[in-house]
């Protein structure tokens, strides 16, 4: 195989790369799980995708407040504890920081709250013998 042709390949296996970045980060803007959930089931990495601020989807899903893309994020394993260009992560206390990391730190709460709440009942469900109960 001849350099160019190598070269070649490599660059448009970067350009394929770069696309679904902006793929999953517009879908995560978009309020779009379904389209989230599709790509990163094609390519899991892309749950660490980064934008021009070094914001995340889930970072892009909180700030919007996009609950069901948080989710699926978090489902596949999205870092809630990634730090955007001013440091700023998902989870941020509400007394320390501006807008949007409080915003991030809104939704991210509801999610993880929420995650807890279905694991104990999973839990509490499991451990009486779910549907098997006599």
């Amino acid at each position: 195989m001849s350099s160019g042709s190598h070269s070649e390949k490599e660059k448009e296996k970067e350009k394929q790369r770069v696309s679904r970045t902006s793929l999953i980060l517009w879908h995560a803007h978009q309020n779009d799980a379904a389209a989230v959930r599709k790509l990163l089931q094609e390519d899991p990495s892309l749950v660490t995708a980064r934008d021009y601020d070094n914001r995340t989807p889930l970072h892009v899903a909180s700030l919007h407040g996009w609950i069901d893309v948080a989710k699926c994020l978090i489902e596949f394993g999205a870092d809630v504890n990634a730090q955007d260009r001013w440091k700023n992560t998902v989870i941020l206390s509400y007394n320390d920081h501006d807008y949007c990391s409080r915003h991030y730190c809104f939704t991210v709460c509801l999610i993880v709250k929420w995650w807890m709440n279905f694991r104990f009942w999973l839990l509490l469900w499991t451990a009486s013998g779910g549907c098997g109960r006599s």
